[in-house]
């Protein structure tokens, strides 16, 4: 099965980079599921090739959103391959991390769409919770928490909510990724410049 999933790879790398280049991935996504979906026949227990097909959809997830469009249907693709994954290899970081930033393609989409995001938030904030326990260390699922939540407080500013309380949970998270990354992480500075 390996050499299906290096072939997948091979097709992860020009999605990631069609992405960069604002460009239509959907092709190469498609070429990329299709050979871990065979790495996967060859071996039911290939946890990396349910991951990486989680990774996959994650990005079309990604792609949706920037395209103005609901990602659900990809988001829910990867949250399958991601348990499966999981199922297999409990500590599978890739299958929890492409899982974790699917849910943050949803929530960014329902902001920008104005949807209220209160049922996405829940499950993207349980998701970050989970790899938080599971890899401490980590400061990207922080980065992402802060994210959604200075998101969320600016929605509830414009629906005339107090944005406050869901402000100083963003900033909180800002701290823990800056703790993590011991300062030194342009990602969290960017964010928390978002947050304050």
């Amino acid at each position: 099965p390996w050499a299906y999933n290096d072939l997948g790879g091979t097709f992860q790398v020009e999605v990631n980079h069609r992405l960069a280049k604002h460009e239509d991935p959907t092709a190469a996504a498609e070429q990329a599921i299709a050979a871990l979906a065979q790495a996967v026949r060859l071996d039911p227990d290939y946890a990396i090739g349910y991951s990486n097909i989680a990774l996959t959809y994650s990005n079309l997830a990604r792609y949706a959103v920037e395209s103005g469009k609901d990602p659900s249907e990809s988001v829910r693709t990867c949250e399958e391959y991601a348990k499966k994954a999981e199922a297999i290899d409990a500590m599978n970081l890739v299958a929890a991390g492409s899982r974790e930033f699917a849910y943050l393609m949803q929530i960014l989409y329902e902001v920008e769409s104005g949807i209220p995001t209160e049922a996405s938030l829940h499950t993207f904030l349980a998701s970050v919770d989970a790899i938080s326990k599971k890899f401490p260390e980590l400061n990207i699922p922080y980065q992402h928490k802060a994210m959604a939540l200075s998101l969320l407080a600016a929605q509830r500013a414009q629906g005339r909510q107090d944005p406050e309380p869901t402000r100083a949970e963003a900033l909180s998270a800002v701290l823990a990724c800056q703790a993590r990354a011991q300062g030194a992480d342009a990602n969290c500075a960017a964010i928390a410049a978002l947050v304050w």
